[in-house]
């Protein structure tokens, strides 16, 4: 008799009690310190309920809000923002060719779409150590410049490397990491390396 009665228990699960306050108020009505306590209440559901996997209990349970109501609660909480990583502007400006100051117009467009990327301080930051292998100077030279008045000549500032193998090492690494190195089929022998330079005003 005993050994049916185990067998049967097998088949319901424990029972948790947990107190869950009755509110006299609806959370849309009370202060910060109230909100927190019913926070942490939920929190301590979620958490027995889930069996421990509370980020997942979560995420399901944003996942059954309708879009629409949910991208209406990220709005209201300020949340609505889009994060690109530190580093993929900078790879960006680079693919496009896209100056600073073109840089500047775009990062101020994209804020006020709730696109946040990393300041010209962090690419400037990040640029200096991808460039710390390799030995570069900068001066003032003398350059024409185009206006609308005519040309005139001036002091613009101009970079240098003084060893270009050491650039183009660093260079054929760093894309050998980011598997972006490419022989195009075959065309390129497998024991040479093909530079191409270009040039700008």
């Amino acid at each position: 008799m005993q050994d049916w009665r185990q067998h049967l228990l097998s088949f319901f699960q424990p029972l948790t009690f947990r107190r869950v306050t009755n509110p006299r108020k609806s959370s849309a009505d009370v202060g910060e310190t109230t909100a927190r306590k019913r926070v942490r209440e939920v929190e301590g559901v979620r958490e027995v309920v889930s069996g421990g996997a509370v980020k997942e209990q979560l995420a399901r349970e944003m996942r059954s809000i309708p879009r629409a109501e949910l991208h209406q609660l990220f709005r209201d909480m300020q949340l609505d923002q889009v994060l690109i990583p530190d580093g993929h502007l900078l790879a960006m400006q680079v693919d496009i060719g896209v100056n600073y100051n073109q840089l500047r117009k775009l990062r101020r467009w994209l804020k006020r779409y709730g696109v946040t990327v990393e300041s010209e301080r962090v690419s400037r930051k990040i640029s200096k150590a991808l460039l710390s292998n390799i030995d570069i100077h900068a001066e003032l030279m003398p350059l024409a410049v185009k206006t609308s008045q005519g040309t005139n000549i001036e002091l613009l500032p101009c970079a240098y490397i003084t060893n270009l193998t050491t650039a183009v090492h660093d260079n054929i690494t760093r894309s050998a990491n980011a598997r972006e190195l490419t022989w195009h089929d075959g065309y390129i022998p497998e024991d040479e390396v093909w530079v191409k330079v270009l040039g700008d005003h």
